[in-house]
């Protein structure tokens, strides 16, 4: 049995449909809410990166004021020891 170029293409093409709606019914996404679902799941997402991004640029900040405080306390002593 042989295929032209155009059946086989149609063949491949109703796979990938059918493979498609299968992997979105099975994630829950196939009904009318999808849209919605996946806006609100791309919304969560930015929401924890910029979350994620501000606690490590808390971090950083305490630990610069930190070091910053620990010189500024070292070089305090040690001029008041040569005093």
């Amino acid at each position: 049995m042989t295929f032209s170029d155009e059946q086989l293409e149609a063949i491949v093409e109703r796979a990938a449909e059918k493979a498609a709606a299968k992997t979105l019914k099975a994630l829950g996404l196939s009904d009318g809410d999808a849209a919605k679902d996946l806006m609100e799941l791309r919304s969560v997402l930015d929401i924890w990166r910029t979350t994620r991004r501000e606690i490590w640029l808390g971090i950083v900040r305490w630990a610069t004021v930190a070091i910053i405080g620990v010189i500024t306390t070292a070089v305090y002593f040690k001029a008041g020891s040569a005093r």
